[in-house]
């Protein structure tokens, strides 16, 4: 990975790079988990800041499944270790 562009800060370069090695299959189980809940939480479109999520959502990444529902996120299943 190149860096090809200025930072956007901490949490969102680190959502930027979970979700390409998500894409690239190399993303670890812990991190599965958290994008899972992340992409749950928030809404994201990699250009703009993130946003809380207002309506219910689903997120799976790597095996996780993550749920959120009334501002609260749970776990649904973990990622395969």
């Amino acid at each position: 990975m190149g860096v090809d562009r200025p930072t956007n800060g901490s949490l969102r370069d680190g959502w930027d790079l979970a979700r390409t090695l998500r894409d690239r299959q190399a993303l670890p189980p812990l991190g599965a988990e958290e994008l899972a809940a992340r992409e749950a939480a928030g809404r994201y479109d990699g250009r703009r800041p993130p946003r809380p999520r207002r309506l219910p959502a689903v997120s799976r990444a790597g095996g996780a499944v993550a749920v959120q529902l009334a501002g609260r996120v749970r776990l649904l299943r973990p990622a395969r270790r």
